[in-house]
Parts: structure tokens; C-alpha cells; sequence
């Protein structure tokens, strides 16, 4: 008995530690004021424009914003959800969008008018399936954004949608469509955030990254639809807001930064390479890139790659 208790003793002054040490276990962020910011621009458009005045990849900046928001809580279907809500800004910067894509200008100029509900429980995030189909469906802004003809994310007997699910391990099948390629957690690990969170973080096999409490920090689909984004593309197939990345999120009104990512480093990087890739001729090169520069096997289904300098889409 008394090894039992020296155990028991042991253990909570090693879990005390790693608290003051700044590795406390995770909690779930929706219980705060929650605030999330994603950055996006054109990457061949941008070089095109850059190589046409002679710039550099220092003189682009970000084609538009979009930013997230909890505030209050609701209850539909017996369950208590935090409110979600949108902001989408377009700036404009340099490239100019073709006429064909102009309606993309018309931005929602403030917050969604449909204050969707999201809720966290047990590690995964949970969204009401009627409320996601209302926000993507013709007719609305944001079915430009996001492909309502490609919903991956599972449904429960209550009508909810995971949209995130962080219980999963490394080889477990993330989601999986008929028609589409199955989606599984390629690597998982754990990540400490500025505000000494231990948290989750996911690699999907289709390269899109995940950090619990959260969401998705490298998809075109940002945090609703980074499964199923929308690909914009010109009359010419250029495709148009092919590269965003989660640049901050705060917590609280102090908007004190707990995640953020160097956009301005790794948008210019991938710029420049770009440009580099156009002005080198006759260059052979079979190696298969996604927009952000990493190399992959083979190309993603419904989605946009690099190969040999050129840009496709699947």
C-alpha cells in the first residue's frame, strides 16, 4: 500500500513539473476567445506579374485575408455549440484578377450571416451537417470556396460532420469518398504552442497539415473546407488563391499570438522558384512539386502540381 501511494505521489509531482515547465496537457481552446488568420496569394499569376515589371518576389504581398472568430454559444439538437463566424477580405495587390473572376472581389464585407455552430468533444470537432450544406451550397458566397459535390467529412447518427478528428494515429484512414483517394494520417506528433500547449499535430497523406485546437494550416480550404477547397481557375486554367497558410492565431482579447507561420519567407521562396523554374530553358525535370514547393510521387486528385515548370490541375 504504502509503494501504491509513493507511486501515486511520484507521478503527481512529475505531472506538476511538466506544467511548470510549460508542457501542459491540452484543453480545448474553444472555452476562450478564439481567433484564427489565414493568408493567401496566386502563386503563377504573381510570377507572371513580377517577371512582366520586373520586380522581385520582395515586392508581393498577400492577395486576400480571411479571419475566424468565436463568440457565444448556441444550443440546436440538444447540444451546445460555440458560434463561428467569417471574415474574407480580398486585397488588392499587384495581380489582377481576369474578368471571369471578379465575382471573387465580392467578398463577404463582414462577419457570415449564418452563425454556424462548431463544438469539441473527445478530440474531435464537430460541425451540424444541415448548417455546412446551407454555407456551401449554390448560390452562396462561399460555394465558390468550397466543392459541395466532395463532402469527406464522416457524419454521426445525430447529423453532425467531423470536420477534425485528432483521435487518430498515424496509419489510420483519415476519410475516405468513393470516386476520390482515401486520405490517412501519414506522421503524428506532438507540438507546443506559445501558450505552452501540448498539442496534437497531424500530416495527412495529401500533405495537409493539422494542430489540434486549431485546424488546417496549409489548405486553400483554410479551416472549413480544407478537405474539399474549391479550385479557382481562369478561362486560361490558371488557377487563382492556390497558396494559403494559417499566418496567426490568438487567443483572448489581448491578441496574444500562440501560432503563426512565416508567410512573407516560404511565399517568396516558392515565388522565387518559380521564377527561376519559367526563366530556365529547356529544363527536364519529371519531378512532381504541390504549390508550397514540396515534392511529391504522384500528383493529388482534384488538385493543382508542378511538373517540369508548368503548372496542372488534376
Amino acid at each position: 500500500m504504502k509503494i501504491c501511494k509513493l507511486i501515486i505521489c511520484v507521478l503527481t509531482l512529475f505531472s506538476l513539473a511538466m506544467e511548470t515547465n510549460g508542457q501542459e496537457a491540452y484543453h480545448s481552446v474553444f472555452d476562450d476567445n478564439l481567433r484564427l488568420k489565414y493568408s493567401g496569394i496566386s502563386i503563377q499569376p504573381t510570377i507572371d506579374w513580377i517577371n512582366k515589371n520586373d520586380m522581385t518576389e520582395d515586392d508581393i504581398c498577400t492577395q486576400f485575408v480571411e479571419r475566424l472568430y468565436l463568440l457565444g454559444t448556441k444550443e440546436k439538437n440538444g447540444k451546445i455549440y460555440h458560434n463561428l463566424f467569417v471574415y474574407r477580405d480580398r486585397v488588392d495587390c499587384g495581380v489582377i484578377l481576369p474578368e471571369e473572376l471578379w465575382y471573387m472581389i465580392n467578398y463577404p464585407r463582414g462577419l457570415t450571416d449564418l452563425h454556424l455552430g462548431i463544438r469539441e468533444d473527445d478530440g474531435r470537432i464537430y460541425m451540424d451537417k444541415e448548417e455546412y450544406l446551407t454555407l456551401i451550397s449554390e448560390g452562396s458566397f462561399w460555394h465558390n470556396i468550397a466543392d459541395d459535390t466532395y463532402i469527406p467529412y464522416p457524419e454521426t447518427e445525430d447529423g453532425e460532420l467531423v470536420l477534425y478528428d485528432f483521435t487518430k494515429q498515424k496509419g489510420d484512414m483519415y476519410c475516405s469518398v468513393e470516386g476520390h483517394d482515401p486520405v490517412y494520417v501519414a506522421e503524428t506528433e506532438t507540438v507546443v504552442t506559445k501558450d505552452n500547449m501540448m498539442r496534437k499535430k497531424q500530416t495527412l497523406s495529401n500533405g495537409y497539415v493539422l494542430i489540434e485546437g486549431l485546424g488546417c494550416i496549409n489548405s486553400t480550404g483554410m479551416f472549413l473546407y480544407y478537405l474539399n477547397p474549391r479550385t479557382i481557375l481562369s478561362n486560361d486554367n490558371v488557377p487563382y488563391f492556390d497558396y494559403t497558410l494559417m499566418t496567426g492565431a490568438t487567443i483572448n482579447n489581448d491578441e496574444t499570438l500562440i501560432f503563426g507561420q512565416p508567410f512573407w519567407d516560404m511565399v517568396r521562396a516558392v515565388v522565387a522558384d518559380g521564377i527561376k523554374e519559367i526563366r530556365v530553358e529547356d529544363k527536364d525535370d519529371k519531378q512532381i512539386y504541390l504549390p508550397d514547393g514540396r515534392m511529391t510521387d504522384t500528383p493529388p486528385f482534384g488538385g493543382i502540381y508542378i511538373q517540369n515548370g508548368r503548372k496542372y490541375v488534376r
